[in-house]
């Protein structure tokens, strides 16, 4: 819950850096840092990426090896598939029909976790106490790490702010506070559904999966 809170505000910054300045935050990295610093900024954005796709595409093959019963190689190179599909689709259809794909998969996923809860049902107590922080042991903080990373991702606040300037541009004025006043609405919108998302999957996880 508090990754999520804090996502939401990192990444309505990002997109108001790009609203107000017309700059993406790559581009204000590499206007006023040095090389050095520049460097480490695309070093760790390339690492990160490559992580979170890491965790992704083992998410896919796991989750097909659930559902399906099939070898995590293969769910792998499905993932990957359907993944490289998808992006090469958006640069042929555009922006605007990519996003409305993308929203109806979260909506997918999000009324199959909420159906799955209704089948399996979690504790209230546990749900309650989980709402309060506390490690037990070093597996649960390596947890938490996991979750904080997924939630607030440096490579998306890269991208949001390039996104921001790539659909609006640059404005002033009252349009300016209009648009940030919509973007603050559609980050916290995509932020609590996705928030949402992730509540449901630990929670299904905790009271339907073994292990």
């Amino acid at each position: 819950v508090l990754a999520n809170a804090m996502a939401v505000l990192v990444q309505y910054l990002s997109a108001k850096l790009g609203l107000v300045t017309g700059a993406s935050l790559p581009e204000a990295v590499r206007d006023r840092l040095g090389t050095p610093a520049r460097l480490a900024y695309w070093a760790q954005a390339e690492i990160v990426a490559m992580a979170t796709d890491l965790a992704e595409l083992l998410g896919g093959a796991i989750a097909l090896n659930l559902l399906f019963d099939l070898p995590l190689l293969a769910g792998g190179l499905i993932t990957a598939v359907v993944s490289t599909g998808l992006l090469v689709m958006r640069d042929r259809i555009g922006q605007g029909p990519f996003e409305r794909v993308v929203i109806g998969m979260l909506l997918i996923i999000a009324i199959g976790f909420a159906a799955g809860l209704l089948v399996a049902p979690p504790s209230g107590a546990g749900m309650l106490g989980g709402l309060v922080p506390a490690f037990s042991g070093g597996d649960s903080i390596v947890l938490a790490a996991g979750m904080l990373g997924a939630t607030v991702m440096p490579h998306a606040v890269y991208l949001h702010s390039a996104l921001a300037t790539d659909r609006h541009g640059t404005t002033a004025g009252p349009a300016l506070r209009r648009l940030l006043r919509a973007t603050r609405l559609d980050v916290g919108t995509a932020m609590l559904l996705a928030g949402t998302v992730n509540l449901a999957m630990l929670l299904l996880a905790a009271s339907a999966l073994d292990g």
